[in-house]
C-alpha cells in the first residue's frame, strides 16, 4: 500500500499573533521543521500544504531538506475560505495513495512510534472498498491527531469545504473509527498561543 502524511500548513495563526509556522522552538529551529522532520522520519512520503503566496516559506523548506527524504510541498488556492478547503486542494494531488495520515503543521510532539503505530493499523489488511479511520485517544479519552483515512474516504475529503476539517467525515463514518489508545499527549499539544 502506498501512503503517507499529509500536513496542513496553509493556515494564518490568528490566535497566535503572527506566523506561528516560523515560531522558534527550543532547538532552535522553527515550529513546521520540527514537525516536518518528525513525520519525515516516521513515514515514507510526506506532503505539505501551504498557502498559495508561501513562496518564501516553500523555498526554505526546500533548502532545509535536502536528500533522499524531502516533504512534497503543494500550494492552496483556496487556503483563505478554511481547512477544508486546504484538504480538498491537496486531495487531487494524492489519487495515487492507498491511505493517508492527516496531520496538522503545529503539532510536532507526537511520538514517531505512535504515527507509525496508526499507520500500521490502517495499513492493515482489510476487506476491499471498506472505509477505515484510525484516530489516536490519549488514554483511551481524548482524540487527537493525525488521522488516517483510507482511499475509500478520499473522495469525501476532497469534497471538504470550510473550516471544519475532516471530523463531519470521521463523525458520518464512526462505525469505520478504529480507536488507537495511546498515553503519548503529543497527539493533543499544538500551539495556538505564542508562550509566554
Amino acid at each position: 500500500m502506498r501512503g503517507g502524511a499529509l500536513i496542513l500548513a496553509a493556515g494564518y495563526s490568528r490566535r497566535f499573533g503572527s506566523d506561528k509556522r516560523w515560531h522558534e522552538m527550543k532547538n532552535g529551529e522553527s515550529l513546521l521543521t520540527n514537525t516536518l522532520k518528525l513525520y519525515l522520519g516516521a513515514v515514507n512520503e510526506v506532503v505539505v500544504v501551504l498557502r498559495k503566496d508561501d513562496r518564501q516559506l516553500a523555498e526554505h523548506i526546500q533548502k532545509t531538506f535536502k536528500g533522499p527524504k524531502t516533504p512534497d510541498i503543494l500550494f492552496s488556492p483556496n487556503s483563505h475560505l478554511g481547512m477544508g478547503h486546504s484538504i480538498s486542494d491537496a486531495m487531487a494531488h494524492l489519487q495515487c495513495w492507498d491511505y493517508l495520515l492527516l496531520a496538522l503543521g503545529d503539532m510536532p510532539n507526537t511520538l514517531s512510534k505512535t504515527i507509525s503505530a496508526i499507520e500500521h493499523e490502517i495499513q492493515k489488511t482489510r476487506a476491499i472498498d471498506t472505509p477505515k479511520i484510525v484516530r489516536p485517544f490519549y488514554q483511551g479519552q481524548k482524540a487527537g491527531h493525525p488521522v488516517g483515512f483510507t482511499k475509500e474516504l478520499f473522495t469525501a475529503l476532497e469534497a471538504l469545504q470550510g473550516d471544519s476539517g475532516a471530523k463531519q467525515i470521521i463523525k458520518r463514518n464512526s462505525r469505520s473509527l478504529v480507536q488507537l489508545k495511546t498515553n503519548d499527549d503529543g497527539v493533543l499539544w499544538d500551539l495556538d498561543k505564542k508562550p509566554v
